[in-house]
């Protein structure tokens, strides 16, 4: 069920009822070969997925994010990101919650797609609660691969190093290939990127020239198959479906 397609009417009865989820992404550089949409487009398609097993309500994804850091495919090195400032997508993100829970929303879960969105919207969760309005509610708020193991990602991509090099990496472009292999036919996976030695912990200004010179991503994009983005999206769905319903 898509929160843009109710009435009026139906908003609080319907909300007070059932889960809403939250697609949050980013518009962000994503390497040589994949589009700029891919945090906007793995958030929108793992929560419309994960919607439908709930039975819950989808609202509109949240397209716009955080900026990227030096660490995370160069920052702002490379045209074509478009970013929030902190102060104000604080104030965005928890407008968006105020507005759901004034509307009668029991339960929120927020399913994030860009890793430098996090702690935004912890602070503006944290804001909403503050003034009172989680009593009697709840709000989960993760990233998808938070629920991962890393031992399942390692049986599927047989190496895996940790989540900070997999920016623009054989992951994102694995689930993209499962997920959207439509749009994928204009991306020809023979990107020049190759995994690079950096200590991720290290913000450098400027960007990292090993970044720099990576085309934006953090490592090899060799071996990514739809095959094994779908064994990850489908890992990915049942442990979130699992996580909201408590299990």
């Amino acid at each position: 069920m898509l929160y843009q397609n109710l009435t009026w009417k139906e908003t609080s009865s319907i909300l007070s009822k059932k889960k809403l989820l939250i697609p949050v992404g980013s518009i962000e550089q994503h390497g040589y070969c994949l589009p700029i949409g891919v945090d906007f487009y793995l958030a929108e398609a793992i929560t419309r997925n994960v919607t439908q097993r709930l039975q819950a309500v989808m609202s509109p994804t949240i397209p716009y994010g955080a900026r990227s850091l030096p660490n995370s495919g160069g920052g702002d090195s490379f045209p074509g990101t478009i970013y929030i400032n902190g102060d104000v997508l604080i104030s965005y993100y928890s407008n968006i919650f105020y507005s759901y829970l004034k509307t009668g929303c029991s339960s929120i879960s927020v399913i994030n797609a860009h890793w430098e969105n996090e702690c935004f919207l912890i602070e503006a969760a944290e804001q909403i609660k503050n003034i009172g309005l989680f009593c009697g509610k709840e709000i989960h708020i993760f990233s998808w691969w938070s629920v991962l193991n890393e031992n399942n990602v390692k049986q599927i991509f047989n190496s895996f190093t940790n989540w900070q090099f997999e920016h623009a990496g054989i992951i994102e472009t694995s689930l993209m290939l499962h997920y959207y292999p439509e749009l994928m036919k204009k991306y020809i996976i023979s990107s020049p990127s190759k995994g690079i030695s950096i200590n991720p912990n290290v913000y450098t200004y400027p960007t990292n020239e090993k970044i720099l010179n990576n085309y934006g991503s953090l490592s090899s994009l060799k071996g990514a198959c739809a095959i094994k983005g779908k064994k990850l999206a489908e890992l990915i769905e049942d442990e979130i479906v699992k996580l909201l319903s408590g299990g």
